[in-house]
């Protein structure tokens, strides 16, 4: 599905626009959380859609819009970039599984707009407290998570 990112190349920003599916977090290099959200059905400016989902960094450009709410919709440019996923390591029965390839993403998000109307609510103030809130909404996927890598 994200033939179309590759596609439409790393050269230029384009215009985004997609709907808030939920907000969630990764680790850093550093052993940090940093805030994410996955973003669903995104389209270009003329509608054409380029990704099923894709997960985005949670900047202070949108921190900025509050607290993301599911289902809403979001818009704002950015530039293409590819990355390698799958993994890394030596096993190799998990190497068959999850082979590394190239795939692609958005970043640099700048010109972030909410489309949906709604009362916004501040993001906290540290990045600490801002992960303790993302846990709390998302307690039911993260012990599920958890309890399904054991």
């Amino acid at each position: 599905m994200r033939d179309a990112l590759k596609q439409i190349g790393n050269k230029e920003r384009g215009t985004y626009v997609g709907v808030v599916s939920r907000l969630g977090y990764k680790t850093g290099y550093n052993g940090h959380g940093k805030p994410t959200f996955l973003i669903i059905n995104l389209t270009d400016i003329n509608g054409n859609l380029v990704a099923d989902h894709l997960w985005i960094n949670y900047t202070k450009q949108f921190q900025s819009l509050g607290i993301l709410a599911t289902g809403g919709e979001v818009q704002f440019n950015a530039r293409v970039s590819s990355y390698l996923k799958g993994y890394q390591g030596n096993d190799s029965t998990i190497r068959k599984k999850h082979p590394i390839q190239y795939d692609y993403k958005l970043e640099y998000p700048s010109k972030v707009r909410l489309l949906t109307k709604r009362k916004p609510q501040s993001v906290p103030e540290t990045n600490w407290e801002f992960l303790q809130y993302i846990l709390e909404e998302n307690k039911d996927f993260y012990l599920k998570r958890a309890k399904n890598s054991q």
